[in-house]
């Protein structure tokens, strides 16, 4: 059983292999996003924005029933759910407010957002359906990612600053082969330390760099 203290690396295979076993309508967001269009991240978590739909809403509920999902737990969040409440959470009640949280599971750290980073209805029309482990996976469109990053502050953007860069520079922004590979590789202890670029011989381009820029 996991703890709300734990930040485990999400398994993304597993978790959409999961998705799909539970026949939930959902569709990436979030760095995940951009790491299938090349960026060579390691995301912290799994962005997943379910469709409000009633019946899907209980079939994603019996999914984090069964990899015994609960919120995560910050101390220094002073307006924060306690511990005990994070402990005590079921997801039961299957709406979209009461998966609205960051969650530590089995299979590693899975998001919910159902707003934060747009409505299914808003990145629904825009997403295009490509492979990651084995399975037909929504991606939503890689600017409306990059839109909502403008302007944060938060220190892994900082950080990932020349990244978002390199891939803006780029037009138009798709997923690629060795991107999609690199999620669905991405595993509970981390991501691989080589990119599938680099295990063929080919050294990824920099981001900024005049091939990061060539559409793939």
């Amino acid at each position: 059983m996991p703890h709300p203290s734990e930040r485990p690396p999400p398994a993304v295979a597993d978790i959409v292999r999961a998705l799909a076993r539970h026949r939930v309508d959902w569709v990436l967001t979030g760095s995940a996003v951009l790491v299938a269009c090349g960026a060579r991240l390691r995301p912290n978590d799994l962005d997943v924005v379910a469709s409000p739909e009633q019946g899907n809403l209980r079939r994603l509920a019996a999914l984090l029933t069964a990899i015994h999902a609960v919120p995560a737990y910050f101390p220094d969040w002073a307006d924060g759910p306690t511990l005990r409440w994070c402990l005590d959470w079921r997801p039961e009640l299957a709406t979209t407010a009461q998966f609205d949280h960051l969650l530590v599971t089995d299979l590693g750290m899975l998001d919910l957002p159902p707003r934060l980073t747009g409505g299914y209805a808003e990145l629904r029309p825009g997403a295009t359906r490509h492979e990651v482990a084995g399975q037909q996976v929504w991606i939503c469109d890689p600017a409306e990612v990059l839109g909502r990053l403008d302007g944060r502050a938060r220190s892994k953007d900082i950080a990932r600053a020349r990244i978002y860069a390199g891939l803006r520079a780029r037009a138009p922004i798709t997923p690629t082969r060795d991107g999609l590979a690199w999620l669905g590789s991405i595993s509970s202890r981390g991501a691989p330390r080589r990119h599938p670029a680099a295990r063929r011989g080919v050294h990824p381009p920099a981001p900024g760099s005049r091939r990061a820029r060539r559409p793939r």
